[in-house]
């Protein structure tokens, strides 16, 4: 919002200080790239996994989740990525479930989801 885009946060970076935006010590991490090493890494696990990786960019990405407030700038994906145009049930999960989210999600993962309606079911964990 400050920028109106992150190509022009980008460019700015020199100002993100005053701007309130950045450290000084998370403004010479971006500088130096010292962000890549990890990025790769990371790149280079999901590749290995058979994930794909969605980008922010990408016409495929949800058109709703480009929406929300700073929404993920990529997703892993698996499988068919058409669905993700289709409604869908979504599943997101937790380092600490109760017994009953257990159970919950044990039967909702095997309820049909109707095809004639093309839905679909999703899963995920936000970093």
């Amino acid at each position: 919002e400050h920028y109106g885009g992150a190509y022009a946060a980008v460019k700015d970076v020199s100002r993100w200080k005053a701007e309130k935006l950045a450290s000084t010590s998370q403004m010479e991490s971006y500088r130096t790239e010292a962000w890549r090493e990890n990025a790769r890494k990371e790149w280079d696990a999901a590749g290995s996994s058979g994930c794909g990786l969605l980008l922010w960019s990408d016409p495929l990405y949800p058109e709703r989740l480009r929406q929300i407030p700073d929404p993920p700038i990529f997703l892993y994906t698996r499988g068919d990525t058409s669905l993700l145009e289709n409604t869908c049930v979504a599943m997101v999960g937790t380092r600490r479930s109760s017994a009953y989210g257990e159970q919950a999600c044990q039967r909702d993962r095997r309820s049909p989801v109707p095809s004639r309606h093309n839905n679909s079911f999703r899963t995920g964990v936000r970093h």
